[in-house]
């Protein structure tokens, strides 16, 4: 068993408390950099990117009366 003392304990918690708090940054910051949306038309990939808001009018414009679906995906990122 290990001895501590309460001041050791709360540095301990202090420490965890500041690395979780940069993992979530982190993850969050990936998060939102690492998604992108994909354009199909009738089933076949037009468009991939982040902004879809800017896009999706000129697909609309470019196809219509064809099916268009809207997705997103995320891309692999490395932890390290």
């Amino acid at each position: 068993m290990i001895d501590t003392t309460g001041q050791q304990v709360e540095t301990r918690l202090q420490r965890l408390e500041a690395q979780m708090k940069v993992l979530t940054t982190r993850l969050n910051q990936t998060a939102e950099a690492e998604i992108e949306y994909v354009i199909f038309v009738d089933n076949q990939e037009v468009w991939a990117g982040p902004d879809v808001d800017r896009q999706l009018p000129k697909v609309f414009k470019q196809y219509p009366n064809k099916q268009i679906r809207v997705d997103w995906r995320s891309i692999p990122f490395n932890w390290a």
